[in-house]
C-alpha cells in the first residue's frame, strides 16, 4: 500500500499501471495460516479500492498465483508429503514457476489491459476448479 501511494504521482503522470502479486490464499481457506490468508484477502480489497479510486489515471490490478516453486514455498516443496498433497489439488499436477506468472503480469502491464481495472487474475493452473 505504501509503495502504491509513494509512486502515485509518477504513475498518474504517465497513465501507468500497477500489477500487485498476491496469492490464491485470498480466495480460499488456509488452515494453519490465517494471518497470511487475511493479508491476501485484504490485498484483493486493496486492489479493488485503488482500482476504483485511481481509474481516471492509473490502472491497478493484481495476480493471485497458486503454488509456485519459490523461496516462500520451501517448506511445502521440501516435504514430500506436503508437496504431494498440494500437487494433488492442481489439475496439471505441477507447481508453477515464476516464469509461469510472467504472461499474466505482462498482459496486465500492457496496453492490452487498458480497460481492466481493480481485478485480480488467478494464475493457478486449475487449482480452484474443485
Amino acid at each position: 500500500m505504501a509503495c502504491s501511494v509513494k509512486f502515485q504521482p509518477v504513475l498518474e503522470a504517465s497513465w501507468g499501471k500497477i500489477v500487485i502479486v498476491g496469492s490464491i490464499a485470498g480466495f480460499h481457506s488456509t488452515i494453519g495460516n490465517s494471518a497470511y490468508a487475511a493479508s491476501k484477502t485484504g490485498l484483493v480489497g486493496h486492489v479493488r479500492t485503488l482500482g476504483e479510486a485511481w481509474a481516471q489515471k492509473v490502472r491497478v490490478n493484481s495476480i493471485a498465483p497458486g503454488l509456485v516453486a519459490a523461496k516462500i514455498t520451501t517448506v511445502t516443496m521440501g516435504s514430500a508429503e506436503r508437496r504431494e498433497r498440494a500437487l494433488a489439488k492442481i489439475p496439471a499436477g505441477r507447481a508453477g514457476t515464476p516464469q509461469d506468472m510472467t504472461g499474466a503480469v505482462m498482459i496486465l502491464a500492457s496496453d492490452l489491459a487498458d480497460f481492466i481495472v481493480g481485478q485480480t487474475t488467478v494464475v493457478v493452473c486449475g487449482r480452484l476448479l474443485e
